[in-house]
């Protein structure tokens, strides 16, 4: 997640199709603004390298912090994936159906 995060919102299809794309879609937005609070609140944390180097005397709630931010990261790239993964199976579908429609 670096910079501003657009997000694709779903399409009522896609959402017939997974349902759990719109619960997946609020959670990347509460993820982008739970990273934007922490950045406010530590801005140190934008612009540092390794964090943990660099800053000698880290408070417990910097450490936390950056534990969150991290795990924030984490779960979006899983999200990404799963999505990725979802695009890939339409688009497989989509392939399938297609060589169906072959008449002979």
């Amino acid at each position: 997640m670096r910079g501003a995060m657009q997000l694709p919102l779903s399409n009522p299809e896609g959402l017939a199709a997974d349902p759990e794309l719109a619960a997946l879609e609020i959670t990347l937005c509460s993820a982008e603004i739970a990273r934007h609070a922490l950045f406010a609140a530590y801005p140190e944390l934008v612009s540092c390298g390794d964090f943990f180097i660099e800053e000698p005397n880290v408070a417990p709630r910097q450490c936390l912090a950056v534990a969150v931010v991290s795990a924030l990261d984490t779960l979006v790239q899983a999200v990404e994936h799963y999505r990725a993964h979802l695009d890939n199976c339409t688009s497989q579908r989509g392939l399938n159906t297609k060589q169906d429609d072959i008449p002979f």
